[in-house]
């Protein structure tokens, strides 16, 4: 498979309790992702990102923490540590995975994704916790938001993003539309009978064509 052709749902990650989660599962989901920390002071987005996975969550929407501890050290606990930081302090009970890291030659396979796919100012690379995607329900279409941006802030680019059409809303990525007439078919021209087929004398023949004024657009 060329990298053109992959999508997320082509990687898996280990979760915080060592299971392989195969990202597979949420084919046609729309995906949250971002790196964690717990010690650092965008950690109270947190709380922001329960509220958006507790709301979205059953219209598609997958949120996943990736804790990282990159950056300054700022998430120096284990895996069980992380995890009931997040559940005492935040109430966090959508995914989380291993600690990982998302920058350098170990990059988890995720992160490299999500990086190509979409590039950061100046340079790729992470730069900071709490870095968001948001990952279209085709797998390969992806916003990136800066640490500082608070997850309430792309509420609207979610919205526009879930599977489900939300009448009234705009659409990412933008669905394609025909262009006027499309799929409109054109009627062949009418062939009335000729003078021959009439029993004229030979020589005496006419062809005469019609095309209806009115054409219905097909639905």
């Amino acid at each position: 498979m060329s990298q053109n052709d992959q999508t997320i749902f082509d990687l898996t990650y280990t979760s915080n309790r060592g299971e392989e989660v195969a990202l597979g599962n949420h084919v046609g989901k729309t995906l949250l992702i971002v790196n964690t920390a717990s010690k650092c002071g965008l950690t109270p987005q947190y709380e922001a990102l329960q509220s958006i996975h507790s709301e979205f969550k059953d219209r598609g929407l997958v949120v996943i923490g990736f804790p990282c501890d990159q950056f300054a050290h700022q998430e120096p606990g284990d895996d069980a540590t992380i995890e009931e930081f997040c559940r005492m302090n935040y109430g966090v009970d959508f995914a989380l995975s291993t600690k990982v890291d998302v920058n350098g030659s170990g990059a988890h396979p995720v992160f490299a994704f999500l990086k190509d796919r979409a590039g950061g100012f100046i340079i790729d690379a992470i730069k900071w916790n709490f870095t968001k995607f948001l990952v279209a329900p085709d797998g390969r279409t992806v916003k990136r938001y800066a640490p500082q941006t608070s997850p309430d802030a792309i509420r609207e680019d979610i919205l526009a993003a879930l599977p489900a059409p939300i009448v009234g809303r705009p659409r990412w990525p933008a669905q394609p539309t025909q262009a006027p007439g499309a799929g409109m078919q054109t009627p062949s021209p009418l062939t009335l009978p000729t003078a021959q087929s009439r029993g004229a004398l030979p020589g005496t023949t006419s062809k005469v064509s019609r095309t209806p004024a009115a054409m219905r657009r097909s639905a």
